[in-house]
């Protein structure tokens, strides 16, 4: 087992949003996310995170380090994204869900610690997500 993996997935972030109850037929329910892009981006996630993954999932205590970067719309001029790109802690919870389905984590409950920010991207640049996974002590032998 490694200290530590590093990647990027290249794409526009989406975040995992509110989930809908639909009918189905005339006596059944179905679950979906409000979100239709989620499904790509988790696939991509979770594909990126399963390259990357070792023979075996980080099992103890770990922290991510995240930095998603989209594209600045021509017409705005501030730095930060604040706008249409999603709230932060959405993002996450679709980062932690592909780390789990890629085989990176063996929970995402094992994530204790994480650090996350949004950027825009330089010309450059592509739009996505650097993503670092890193041991911490867990404490005991």
């Amino acid at each position: 087992m490694t200290d530590s993996i590093s990647f990027f997935v290249k794409g526009i972030p989406v975040p995992k949003g509110s989930m809908s109850v639909i009918p189905v037929g005339g006596s059944g329910w179905r679950v979906i996310h409000d979100n239709p892009r989620l499904r790509k981006w988790s696939r991509a996630v979770a594909d990126e995170a399963g390259r990357h993954a070792f023979p075996s999932a980080f099992v103890y205590p770990c922290e991510v380090l995240l930095a998603f970067y989209f594209e600045r719309p021509k017409t705005v001029k501030r730095i930060w994204p604040v706008g249409k790109e999603g709230d932060l802690d959405k993002l996450i919870r679709a980062i932690f869900d592909g780390l789990t389905k890629g085989g990176v984590v063996s929970d995402d409950r094992i994530i204790v610690k994480c650090s996350a920010e949004k950027h825009y991207t330089t010309p450059q640049m592509t739009p996505g997500v650097s993503v670092v996974v890193r041991a911490l002590e867990d404490g005991h032998e």
